[in-house]
């Protein structure tokens, strides 16, 4: 019911404009499990920018996951709202 209607989307625009206009950030980073391409896809359609993948990073199930990092600078956002 709430799958595919963008509101974790919405969300991360929300933290990201928060991030940089209320609490003066300049770069904000983001992590998600390699497997979870939904996830990732949330984050490019934001505008980051993957950055590297840690192998191995965290254990889930009793299973080593890989994580991506990605991440968005204040002057990269401000260039995607002119």
């Amino acid at each position: 019911e709430y799958w595919n209607n963008g509101y974790c989307t919405e969300a991360v625009r929300s933290v990201v404009k928060y991030a940089f206009e209320v609490m003066l950030l300049n770069k904000v980073h983001a992590y998600f499990l390699c497997r979870n391409k939904a996830s990732g896809n949330v984050l490019f359609k934001n505008k980051f920018i993957k950055e590297g993948m840690f192998r191995q990073h965290v254990k889930y199930k009793n299973n080593f996951e890989d994580i991506e990092c990605c991440g968005l600078l204040k002057a990269d956002h401000i260039n995607t709202l002119l």
